[in-house]
């Protein structure tokens, strides 16, 4: 069952692109359509809350004929439809570390790229009300009462969270973070000097 649907209308140059958000409890579905049949690229990504820097969209939710640009973007191929138009679909996950799906269009036998006057078109997408932030989920697995929490801002805005217990004879950490997977930790040990790992 939807939980809601959502319809926006673009306009680049001659060309009408409507586009359709069905969004339920685990995904939300775009459907992008064309007013015409003609050979056309969605040159997207996606970016973050508060930092409008495009990102490469994750490979599990690249529509069918989709291939890298940079690691800022990707281009998919729209497909025609029977209807004289053209069509194109993307299914991201929810909830998502993404708040927006910047995007424009790209005509390779024109070689023209059509944008929202001098900017980039840009779809908003639902915050995800229901997902708890790394200091919640921490907070409710290592109560207060036993656990020192700290809370960092990362670069593109995500959060990583840390709950910190001292016993006699040893430390125990947990770690939360929101940033798209798949993640590494790359860590060490250091004494007085913090700069100095080991």
């Amino acid at each position: 069952m939807p939980k809601s649907v959502i319809r926006e209308h673009f306009t680049a140059g001659d060309f009408r692109l409507d586009l359709t958000a069905v969004e339920t409890e685990d995904q939300v579905e775009l459907e992008f359509r064309l007013d015409r049949k003609k050979e056309c690229l969605l040159h997207w990504g996606l970016s973050r809350r508060g930092d409008p820097t495009w990102h490469a969209p994750p490979k599990h939710c690249w529509p069918v004929a989709t291939g890298p640009f940079d690691k800022h973007a990707v281009q998919s191929r729209f497909e025609e439809t029977s209807q004289g138009q053209s069509s194109l679909s993307i299914r991201l996950d929810r909830p998502t570390p993404w708040s927006s799906l910047p995007f424009v269009l790209y005509l390779p036998e024109e070689k023209q790229w059509l944008k929202n006057g001098r900017q980039d078109f840009r779809f908003q997408l639902s915050p995800p009300d229901e997902a708890p932030s790394p200091l919640q989920v921490l907070r409710e697995r290592a109560p207060a009462t036993e656990w020192q929490h700290q809370e960092f801002e990362l670069d593109g805005g995500d959060t990583l969270a840390s709950a910190l217990q001292r016993g006699d004879n040893e430390v125990r950490l947990q770690l939360a973070c929101d940033a798209e997977g798949p993640l590494l930790l790359h860590w060490g040990l250091s004494g007085r000097f913090h700069h100095q790992w080991r």
